[in-house]
């Protein structure tokens, strides 16, 4: 379950730079390629969503693991960057992009067996004009 919420942060945080890189290229009136610099994003948030679905001793053990470690838990702190490189090409009222991601976790993270994480995202897109 959390490998399953770590990918779906992983997907959800580019798609937004990706939409505005899109939106660039659309209302530029851009008809070629748009290459575009990469965006760096930040994740932060509690670890909560580590111990979901474990019993009771196995979140005593994994909590036991991070603090031995030199890791607080329950602590708002980072948990990762991504680095999305978006490519985007446009004609008219359509766009097509393809963003490569790739997420660096925290140490803490990288403590309990997780790793850095590549991923893509391909978008075809429709602009309506008013």
């Amino acid at each position: 379950m959390s490998r399953y919420l770590h990918l779906l942060l992983l997907f959800l945080v580019p798609a937004t730079a990706s939409l505005y890189a899109q939106e660039e290229a659309v209302s530029t009136g851009s008809r070629e390629t748009v290459p575009k610099v990469s965006y760096l994003s930040f994740g932060a948030g509690t670890d909560n969503w580590l111990f979901q679905g474990l019993s009771t001793e196995e979140k005593i053990s994994l909590a036991n693991d991070l603090k031995m470690a030199g890791y607080a838990t329950d602590s708002f702190d980072y948990q990762r960057m991504d680095i999305i490189v978006p490519l985007n090409l446009g004609y008219g009222g359509f766009s097509a992009g393809f963003s490569f991601i790739y997420s660096v976790i925290a140490d803490k993270y990288k403590a309990v067996g997780m790793a850095n994480q590549p991923g893509f995202m391909f978008s075809v897109d429709y602009m309506i004009p008013f």
